[in-house]
């Protein structure tokens, strides 16, 4: 199980842009296998933008403070 010793929030090379969708993989917590969200620099509430599961579900916006482990995988041009 590689995915065990993940951890650490890797930003995009350049750093986040605003208003972009990002594909990211994350792990919540230090024994969770990493799976896939969105994650768009958008939604501002706070100082920080916002994430989802990659099955979209309203209530569960998330910072990326919250996760344990975080890389990005692409940005989406949408």
């Amino acid at each position: 199980m590689d995915w065990i010793n993940l951890k650490g929030i890797n930003q995009p090379e350049g750093g986040w842009e605003d208003n972009t969708w990002y594909l990211i993989e994350v792990k919540m917590k230090s024994n969770n296998p990493p799976h896939k969200h969105l994650y768009y620099t958008g939604f501002q509430n706070k100082g920080y933008s916002g994430g989802f599961p990659i099955n979209y579900v309203p209530d569960e916006l998330t910072s990326l403070r919250g996760y344990y482990y975080v890389k990005v995988l692409k940005k989406l041009d949408i």
